[in-house]
């Protein structure tokens, strides 16, 4: 019996070609762009809950778990809030050399939950996301300690990775702080350079202290730095 090809066929490979495309376009962001630019009021709106943030430290007991055969990375960029991190890991690595300093303290994660956990510094928030969006499993981290306000900014890019809040690090008390040489106040600073990571939190609050002297963004001059360690570094 001949066998002859209907037009079912051709339908169907028609359908599996436009299925692989949207998959690719979906993954490589393509998908988002055109929505964005022809369709901006169709964009999903980001949501969050007041269960987002617990009032209070949740203990990291049911959300956060050692991996089998290796620490958990935690990245998170240098802040002020980053240093109850520092407490709960015992320090600070990197993705090079993650592991602990020899004669190095086990942190609150390890000594009160037996949790192996690292926490792995970042110098650009745009590597900290990175990290997190490919996971631990593929050079990056399993966590990471964000900003209310990196949380909702990145929850979009990061859809793919679905993170989720589970641990509430710190509160915000006052815990960014601009250093400075030569500067006995605020007012003192008009003329002066100001060395800041552009897009970094340290530069928000660089613009509200400037603010809070009644400067303005053009009394100083600013230089801009590849990360936030960087400033450390100039200022030295």
């Amino acid at each position: 019996m001949k066998l002859h090809r209907g037009p079912g066929l051709f339908l169907f490979l028609a359908l599996c070609v436009l299925g692989a495309g949207y998959v690719f376009a979906s993954r490589a962001g393509y998908l988002d762009r055109l929505q964005a630019r022809f369709f901006p009021s169709t964009r999903e709106a980001v949501r969050l809950s007041p269960g987002d943030f617990p009032a209070g430290v949740a203990a990291p007991v049911a959300d956060v778990a050692s991996v089998p055969l290796r620490p958990v990375l935690i990245g998170f960029t240098p802040r002020g809030s980053a240093s109850a991190l520092l407490v709960a890991t015992g320090g600070a690595t990197t993705l090079d050399n993650p592991a602990t300093p020899p004669g190095a303290a086990q942190g609150l994660l390890k000594t009160a939950y037996a949790l192996d956990a690292r926490a792995v510094l970042f110098a650009r928030e745009e590597e900290l996301k990175q990290a997190l969006s490919v996971g631990a499993e593929n050079g990056g981290v399993d966590m990471a300690a964000l900003s209310v306000d990196r949380l909702a900014s990145w929850a979009p890019t990061l859809r793919d990775a679905a993170p989720r809040t589970v641990l509430l690090v710190g509160r915000s008390r006052g815990q960014e702080a601009m250093a400075a040489v030569g500067v006995p106040d605020l007012a003192s600073l008009r003329g002066k350079r100001v060395g800041v990571y552009p897009g970094g939190s340290s530069h928000y609050f660089a613009l509200w202290v400037l603010a809070r002297a009644g400067l303005r963004t053009s009394d100083v001059r600013w230089v801009d730095l590849p990360s936030t360690l960087d400033a450390g570094r100039a200022l030295r």
